[in-house]
């Protein structure tokens, strides 16, 4: 049994130094990237822009409609274009026109009833257009 620690010992000896060499190779590389980019790493989100979007819902109503959008919680309004909404009494994925979301900005999926209608949201994403 003492053999075999000392085996494992020396196993993690040699692990432990490529495991070094492997961190040396990283920083190395990571230097010169950050001297190729003019030691800023992170770059003006005004370079990365906004993207274009669609927003998709998968709901059903059992009355009525149910509605949908995003909802732009940095601007503090709905997103013009995300709207949503079905009557069908089966779970459809809807989709919304092509939008344009800005970088940086917090997003939230809003659903919703009128009156006296009723629905089911299962669940909402964004995918890129």
């Amino acid at each position: 049994m003492v053999v075999s620690i000392r085996s494992d010992v020396h196993d993690l000896r040699e692990t432990r130094q490529a495991l070094q060499g492997v961190d040396i190779c990283l920083r190395e590389l990571l230097d010169r990237i950050v001297a190729l980019e003019g030691g800023n790493l992170d770059p003006p989100q005004a370079a990365l822009g906004d993207f274009d979007v669609k927003f998709q819902g998968f709901m059903r109503a059992s009355s009525g409609r149910v509605h949908g959008r995003l909802y732009d919680v940095s601007a503090d309004e709905p997103v013009l274009g995300t709207e949503i909404s079905t009557d069908s009494t089966s779970l459809v994925l809807v989709t919304s026109a092509t939008v344009t979301l800005t970088l940086g900005n917090e997003y939230r999926a809003q659903f919703g009833i009128l009156g006296g209608d009723g629905g089911l949201v299962v669940g909402a994403h964004v995918v890129t257009a």
